[in-house]
């Protein structure tokens, strides 16, 4: 996590205060340069750090797909389970991402006592449901 987000911050942080809010860290609510030249840049070197597709089909840098791009990066894999909008990411702790992330992992007891395994279960039906062609 403090990796990922030293990345995304673009310099070095001593540590990671687990409770401190990530737009604080990140400097939200856009990448940093404010021009249009540097969002593209610098969602492109988030694309090549964490992997394309990060914001899928979004063809205009905004904050909003800044903030898509950035909890997609951060949340990785459960990023597709969570419940979380794009918009708050910016208040959300480094704690909050890690047990996020940790909640929607496979094997974890604390998933299942809360539903979260079923959950993701059923979102992943539903994905693989919406892929097949039925059209003949």
């Amino acid at each position: 996590m403090h990796a990922a987000v030293e990345k995304i911050a673009r310099r070095k942080l001593s540590e990671l205060d687990p409770d401190a809010v990530l737009g604080a860290i990140l400097g939200f609510d856009s990448p940093k340069g404010a021009d249009s030249l540097d969002a593209v840049e610098q969602l492109m070197a988030l694309e090549e750090e964490f992997g394309e597709g990060l914001v899928p089909d979004e063809s205009d840098v905004s904050a909003a797909t800044w903030r898509k791009a950035v909890m997609a990066a951060l949340l990785g894999r459960a990023v597709r389970y969570c419940k979380w909008e794009p918009d708050t990411i910016s208040v959300r702790s480094a704690r909050g991402v890690i047990n996020e992330r940790v909640r929607w992992r496979e094997g974890c007891s604390c998933a299942v006592g809360h539903g979260a395994v079923q959950q993701r279960d059923e979102a992943d039906e539903e994905t693989s449901l919406e892929k097949v062609d039925t059209s003949g």
